[in-house]
């Protein structure tokens, strides 16, 4: 007969009662909170353009035009310095050339491309033996990534002919000083 008989309902302690009303609360001051700050962001916005517009009417239309004219030169210096910022020396490869291709080689033709830094050299070499220590030097000068030896055959004047394909380091392009 115990199943017959409702029980009473058990009650959640008042302390869980107590922090669930507490969390709702801090749930409507975060969101009242978010909301006053959103308001008074968009008030110093509104402030501050209203600010700005009242320096524009003040000064005379001379100096109106004299400050354009300020902030175009100054428009064409950023420019300027951006330009020799970011400059690359392709002069700095030629350079490097003109110290590693050794006595028997000469160069008779060059492809660089600077934005991809890579090179392609044509020439002639008195000997195999030559050009393989052209190649040694390339690989071993620290300033070339990769160095492929793409064709060699010996021309109708007894020499050898090649194709070098370079990879070169893009640190060669920056300003050494």
């Amino acid at each position: 007969m115990e199943g017959l008989i409702p029980k009473p309902e058990k009650k959640a302690p008042k302390w869980k009662n107590n922090l669930f009303y507490l969390s709702i609360l801090m749930l409507i001051i975060t969101i009242g909170s978010y909301a006053g700050f959103v308001h008074f962001l968009d008030e110093a916005n509104r402030l501050i353009q209203a600010k700005n517009i009242e320096i524009q009417e003040i000064g005379s239309p001379e100096q109106k035009i004299s400050n354009e004219k300020v902030l175009k030169y100054e428009r064409k210096i950023n420019d300027f310095l951006n330009l020799t910022n970011n400059y690359q020396y392709a002069s700095n490869f030629l350079k490097f050339l003109e110290t590693s291709v050794i006595k028997g080689v000469v160069l008779t033709n060059m492809s660089l491309d600077v934005s991809e830094s890579k090179a392609e050299l044509i020439g002639n070499a008195d000997s195999f033996q030559i050009l393989g220590q052209q190649e040694d030097f390339f690989k071993n000068s620290g300033m070339l990534a990769k160095t492929n030896l793409i064709s060699a055959a010996i021309n109708k004047e007894g020499k050898v002919s090649f194709i070098f394909d370079l990879s070169i380091n893009p640190e060669m392009f920056q300003k050494q000083e």
